[in-house]
């Protein structure tokens, strides 16, 4: 078996999910390079945004699309390029770097109670995500094509334990 606990990119993320509250909702803390503080997280929806803001700033991967709007008032942050006519912040090339204040050997050492899971997101195209996740505590890793399929593989390994509250679905696991 090939060990596939490393980070590998600038935007490689540590997972650690520390308790099942319902199936949709957790508690749990994202680590990055950047940062020695967790970003405490509570629910996938507040995982991925956390995940997306660390992409946007760090323009890594790059977005293959653009935030629409069909309002007249342009997302908050935006009104002044918009009205300019210059590109958003998330697609402008003027972002300083990020220091990188943690080694990948120190984001393999945070765990979780219900799951540790390394994610790497390698694309951003077509309004999602594409990339791999190792679910640490099994040394395993499985590619997923999008946001969802990416949660419900974290999902799926913090419950992996809790195999009654696992419903049959015709989505990617851990075992395929």
């Amino acid at each position: 078996m090939s060990n596939e606990l490393y980070i590998g990119m600038p935007n490689g993320v540590v997972l650690c999910a520390d308790e099942v509250l319902e199936h949709d909702t957790f508690r749990g803390r994202l680590y990055h390079k950047y940062s020695k503080e967790a970003i405490q997280v509570s629910s996938f929806w507040e995982l991925v945004r956390e995940m997306e803001n660390l992409f946007n700033e760090i323009q890594f991967p790059r977005a293959g699309t653009r935030d629409r709007s069909f309002t007249k008032d342009p997302p908050p942050g935006e009104a002044h390029q918009q009205l300019k006519g210059t590109t958003p912040k998330a697609f402008r090339n003027d972002s300083k770097e990020r220091e990188i204040v943690m080694s990948d050997k120190e984001l393999l050492n945070m765990h979780g109670d219900y799951g540790t899971f390394i994610i790497r997101v390698q694309q951003r195209q077509g309004g999602t995500w594409q990339g791999r996740i190792t679910w640490a505590d099994r040394n395993k890793t499985v590619h997923f094509r999008s946001v969802l399929e990416m949660i419900k593989l974290i999902e799926d390994g913090m419950l992996a334990e809790h195999p009654e509250l696992l419903a049959e679905e015709d989505t990617p696991h851990w075992e395929e």
